[in-house]
């Protein structure tokens, strides 16, 4: 199986074939992250890493600085359209250039830049699969030049609707036909390690692919098509009409929204904000809007398990993965106490999270 639309990644073989074309852009696009003991990072440019030696002919494109609002309370926010542009323009991306985006970090950078380019109407762009780490493992070569693009004219056509705020993904949890999904790490999804953004786990009832599972470790170059169309298909991504994707701050994020329309979703957008504004709003703290862990959502699951598939009688119910990822393994044999009674979850099953729960007319009046 390949990919929907192929020509939103490049391979190292292509590229170094089209190194000399004059309208080609290479633009590397690393952000160093330092973890805050507080939570949350330390952004630190890429720039002199870029300097030190970077592929032949490419410039650098700073999502510490030019590619961000600095006008924001949280970093690597969308810049304002016109400050995007000028940006583009100075870095000589604009009207008949072809970009190729490349990091050092899983393609995640990279993945951010193309979803902003995309964002303002540019669709010549495309990301170089496996990025600084194929192409060096593979002995190509490297340079230390400085960029000499020439200043293009950037015209920007916005498609708003691909980066989102708090509000959308308020509305998408309450319609079935949003998946919000997660692209931090598992242990980070389920608040149980890794950085956190103020308080530890999720937004509550979203899912996880994290972004770090799409590639390969040692080359990161994305895994085959048919893998990754089938972990998107377990998260019900690809069933859904509208896709939501989040992170900490909107970069891990943007690789999962990458990797979705490579694979031909075309109605998915990113959080922008993410965790670094979620978690940090009180009027998200409590209830079905707040933070999930895996410690602290023994008293809220069966609630919000019992509204998502519409129980109506007592038995045994089938439940189709409404938090993603067959998390409902984290609570297997443990007894959840609701109102003075006991919901015992005796079994999980992995492929189809059927969870048979008794005294289900109770919690239905509850509900």
């Amino acid at each position: 199986m390949s990919w929907t639309h192929p020509q939103y990644l490049v391979e190292t073989d292509w590229l170094a074939a089209n190194l000399e074309d004059p309208a080609l852009r290479v633009l590397e696009c690393t952000t160093i992250l330092h973890p805050r003991p507080d939570g949350g990072y330390k952004a630190e440019s890429g720039h002199a890493t870029w300097a030190a030696g970077h592929i032949p002919h490419s410039g650098f494109a700073d999502l510490t600085d030019d590619l961000c609002d600095r006008g924001a309370a949280t970093l690597y926010m969308m810049p304002p359209t016109d400050q995007m542009a000028a940006a583009m323009a100075r870095l000589g991306v604009g009207e008949g250039t072809r970009v190729v985006l490349y990091d050092r970090a899983v393609n995640m950078w990279a993945a951010r830049v193309w979803w902003m380019l995309r964002a303002v109407g540019f669709d010549a762009a495309a990301v170089l699969n496996g990025g600084w780490k194929k192409w060096t493992l593979e002995g190509r070569p490297t340079s230390t030049e400085p960029c000499a693009y020439p200043p293009a004219r950037f015209v920007p056509r916005p498609r708003p609707e691909l980066f989102v705020g708090k509000n959308a993904v308020l509305a998408g949890l309450g319609e079935r036909a949003t998946c919000v999904l997660n692209a931090l790490s598992e242990e980070q999804h389920r608040g149980t390690g890794g950085v956190a953004y103020g308080r530890s786990g999720r937004i509550a009832g979203s899912g996880n692919v994290p972004a770090r599972s799409l590639v390969d470790p040692a080359t990161h170059a994305y895994l085959a098509p048919d893998v990754l169309r089938r972990r998107f298909a377990e998260s019900g991504a690809l069933a859904a009409g509208r896709v939501i994707t989040y992170c900490g701050g909107g970069i891990a994020a943007s690789s999962d929204a990458f990797v979705l329309a490579l694979l031909g979703h075309d109605g998915v957008s990113v959080y922008d904000a993410s965790l670094s504004e979620w978690a940090a709003d009180p009027s998200l703290a409590d209830g079905p809007r707040s933070l999930d862990n895996l410690a602290d959502r023994r008293d809220r699951v069966v609630d919000r398990l019992v509204v998502h598939a519409g129980i109506q009688r007592q038995g045994e119910h089938p439940i189709r993965r409404v938090l993603g990822g067959g998390e409902l393994a984290g609570l297997e044999a443990e007894p959840i106490a609701v109102v003075g009674m006991q919901v015992q979850p005796t079994k999980v099953d992995p492929d189809t999270d059927i969870f048979p729960l008794q005294g289900v007319q109770n919690l239905v009046s509850r509900a």
